[in-house]
């Protein structure tokens, strides 16, 4: 089967509680959800219409089987979700905070996500896509960065439109210098850039979006976007730049919300030709893309859980045909 967007990296269980502002330590009832940033992302391009193959690892466990079945639950494709005989499903404690922040705490040591293998990625599984995706977990520790090099190798040589999410977390680094290292390194394939407002000078080492968005497109990235949260997203091709500014909403549970961004984005860019010219659709074409994007990513705040909030098309629309997006 041909795909539109291949997705590779981290498929994990999240555990999420709804006690805002008492921490970790402080919550005591935990919801268990399917996550891990790459998995959204190819959930959400699925539940838009568009074909999406998931390319990681989850062990033979109990969370491993979960995680397999919700996925295809969604309608993504996993003939490409491997199962470690040894390591465990890798586990995410998350508490939010009422200023938008989240606790978290990862059980991964290793996990099975990070040891997906270089000789794991099957060459011909890119035959015929459109897009790959990936973020920055993978590359945290080997043999997942290695595999995750290749897997980029092969997307390049056959020309598919490369989509990356550093998605940084302190915690899964040894450092932050490598961190920034092995994400640069990453940056040189990528054709789209989404960063998250809080990671962006982490990331970026710039502290205006403007200068450093305007130095990713110098070194050859076609369109960047930095999400802001509540306040939207800011948005840069060859064309220009701009702010689309997000919708009022109750929000519930922010996890995964960027995710809802990014699918909603990319299959925005498998419409009319624009892979093609991603970096000189005009400003104002873009700017609507990013609207549509930005909706769909408040929507996802409204519902609990990251791929259980990503929203259908029908529903994107609802919203902003009813003029309550920015």
């Amino acid at each position: 089967m041909k795909h539109d967007v291949i997705s590779m990296g981290e498929l994990v269980v999240d555990f999420l509680t709804d006690e805002r502002d008492k921490g970790l330590s402080g919550s005591a009832n935990f919801t268990r959800a399917p996550g891990g940033a790459p998995a959204n992302v190819a959930a959400g391009i699925a539940r838009l219409g568009a074909k999406a193959v998931f390319l990681g690892k989850v062990g033979s466990d109990q969370f491993g089987s979960f995680l397999a079945d919700a996925l295809a639950g969604y309608g993504v494709d996993t003939s490409h979700l491997l199962r470690d005989p040894e390591a465990l499903t890798t586990l995410f404690f998350i508490a939010s905070r009422s200023d938008g922040k989240k606790d978290m705490l990862c059980y991964r040591n290793p996990g099975a996500d990070i040891l997906i293998r270089p000789d794991e990625i099957p060459e011909s599984m890119f035959d015929g896509a459109k897009i790959f995706h990936f973020g920055s977990l993978s590359l945290s520790r080997n043999p997942a960065r290695e595999a995750t090099f290749r897997a980029l190798d092969l997307a390049k040589k056959r020309g598919l439109f490369i989509s990356f999410d550093p998605n940084y977390r302190p915690t899964v680094w040894s450092s932050a210098d490598e961190a920034r290292e092995q994400i640069h390194a990453a940056m040189g394939y990528a054709d789209l850039v989404k960063i998250a407002d809080e990671e962006w000078e982490t990331v970026t080492g710039s502290p205006d979006y403007a200068e450093g968005s305007k130095a990713l497109i110098e070194r050859g990235v076609a369109a960047v976007t930095v999400t802001l949260g509540e306040k939207g997203c800011y948005f840069r091709n060859r064309s220009g730049d701009g702010v689309i500014p997000a919708p009022h909403v109750e929000c519930i549970d922010t996890i995964g919300a960027g995710d809802s961004f990014t699918a909603t984005l990319l299959y925005q860019f498998l419409q009319d030709g624009r892979l093609k010219r991603a970096g000189d659709i005009s400003r104002g074409e873009f700017a609507e893309m990013i609207r549509f994007a930005v909706a769909a990513g408040a929507l996802a705040v409204t519902k609990r859980g990251a791929i259980p909030s990503l929203p259908t098309l029908d529903e994107i629309n609802r919203m902003l045909a009813s003029g309550q997006a920015g």
